[in-house]
């Protein structure tokens, strides 16, 4: 895996590192005004943001919890889209991974301020033209940052917040209240991305041995939590862990993208999804029938053995929320 992928660049300043300093770190918060478009929206798996007005509150409501907050920019992948959908305005899909590093300094979604230093994972994907950011899609790492804080497991923590407000928590991303997003395109076909997608497709096809053949076996992996997990049988582990909860749910590749630099190691970003009933063991304990939308971000760095670095998220907090108070409007689509 080491051709050049056509039409791919890392720009030395991405975008998202910018929006997301802006979102969360010390700087002016109405900045998010000039980087998204008007009619911009911004999916994260426990609610859809609509609108720079929006990114700005949620933004506010992060900064009053997480305070003295920094954006630690770890990888981008940049893909021009001007040669496929959207080519009669540009654009730009642009996958990034970063480390926000803060202190729990205010009262918030996370309960009453503990003050500790906390850090979570971020990666995101967004696609924007001249005109800003017109989608977007973002996990955070909140398994993590309860671990931190002290507020337990995400089970926990979601069933003593449904408890004190049953009806206070905002509608998670499903098909039903996803909008049609503005960039539709699957990302451009390449060794890199093409790679990684098949990886996750056999993976979560149920093809486990597709992990030996195909990571290095000192391997590196992070999931939800922010635990690291070293070798191929961690990431089995987790990969197992996930699918089995959801056995007949529908699998997607949602979109991916790829580098392959000159010098350095090939990388590849893989947004993907699973839609289905709560039919199984494993993850998520016992079967609850419920359906659930799991929105999952994928990037891998490559090595001479296969894939040697693994970062992915879900957001437990979203998937529970659905199992434990699903909404009537959840059904199964095609």
């Amino acid at each position: 895996m080491s051709a050049p992928v056509a039409r791919l660049t890392r720009p030395a300043a991405p975008p998202p590192f910018a929006w997301l300093s802006a979102y969360a770190s010390r700087t002016d918060v109405t900045l998010a005004d000039a980087a998204f478009h008007p009619h911009s929206v911004i999916r994260l798996p426990d609610r859809v943001l609509r609108g720079p007005q929006a990114v700005m509150a949620d933004a506010m409501a992060l900064r009053a919890t997480l305070t003295g907050c920094a954006v630690l920019g770890e990888d981008a992948i940049s893909v021009d889209t001007r040669a496929g959908p959207g080519a009669e305005s540009g654009g730009r899909a642009v996958a990034t991974r970063a480390t926000l590093q803060a202190s729990h300094g205010g009262a918030g979604v996370w309960g009453a301020a503990t003050g500790r230093p906390v850090q979570m994972r971020v990666l995101a994907e967004c696609w924007q033209t001249e005109d800003g950011i017109r989608d977007a899609w973002m996990i955070r790492d909140t398994a993590a940052l309860l671990r931190q804080i002290g507020a337990g497991d995400p089970r926990g923590w979601l069933e003593a917040q449904l408890l004190a407000a049953p009806a206070g928590l905002p509608a998670p991303l499903t098909p039903e209240t996803d909008p049609e997003p503005a960039y539709g395109d699957r990302g451009p076909a390449g060794p890199e991305a093409d790679g990684l997608a098949e990886i996750l497709d056999r993976v979560l096809g149920g093809e486990m041995s597709c992990i030996s053949d195909h990571y290095a076996e000192g391997c590196d992996a992070t999931y939800p939590g922010g635990r690291p997990a070293i070798g191929r049988d961690n990431v089995e582990g987790f990969w197992t862990g996930l699918r089995s909860a959801f056995p007949s749910a529908s699998f997607r590749i949602d979109h991916r993208m790829g580098h392959a630099p000159a010098r350095g190691a090939a990388t590849a970003a893989v947004r993907w999804s699973l839609y289905g009933r709560h039919d199984g063991f494993g993850r998520f304990g016992a079967p609850s029938g419920a359906y659930a939308y799991v929105m999952g971000l994928t990037q891998v760095e490559f090595g001479p053995d296969g894939v040697r670095r693994e970062w992915t998220l879900i957001d437990d907090i979203a998937i529970w929320t659905q199992l434990l108070a699903p909404r009537p409007e959840a059904r199964e689509t095609g």
